[in-house]
């Protein structure tokens, strides 16, 4: 709806390509898919700042781009479908992000005390999108035709 104005962004060739780069700059990526052991997002501390990747909708993301992730989280699924529309779920996940960021901006970092750390905080599927905050900067994988947003 026109944020792409008003926001930096750039293109990578490949989800991977991306989060070579990003992790190269310290920003790890966390994946968003549903994965058996996966913490539930809420569940989950989620570094400021990080990247969240998400896969298309019908395959998900590839075992090279979860590999590559520093950390894989999951939306609670109930019923016979055991995924969401992935535009729904990445506004699900990026609300909890940001909730978790302003939390700990608020009352510090002990605000999230029972979340699990983001091993790689500080350090495939060719239908791969990625939604990568970078300080008001977006990275897009466009193999996936899934728009990026920064949050």
């Amino acid at each position: 709806m026109g944020a792409h104005a008003y926001i930096e962004w750039e293109r990578s060739r490949t989800a991977l390509e991306a989060i070579e780069r990003l992790a190269a700059d310290g920003v790890p990526s966390i994946a968003l898919e549903t994965v058996r052991d996966a913490p539930l997002a809420w569940d989950f501390a989620f570094p400021s700042p990080c990247a969240l990747v998400l896969g298309n909708e019908r395959h998900g993301l590839g075992p090279d781009v979860l590999a590559a992730c520093a950390g894989t989280v999951q939306l609670p699924c109930v019923g016979v479908k055991n995924s969401m529309n992935v535009g729904v779920a990445f506004g699900m996940c990026a609300h909890e992000i940001a909730r978790q960021w302003h939390q700990r901006a608020a009352h510090g970092a002990d605000a999230l005390a029972s979340a699990q750390p983001c091993a790689g905080a500080q350090g495939a599927s060719p239908t791969g999108a990625l939604a990568l905050p970078r300080g008001g900067h977006a990275v897009c994988a466009p193999e996936s035709g899934v728009p990026s947003v920064p949050i």
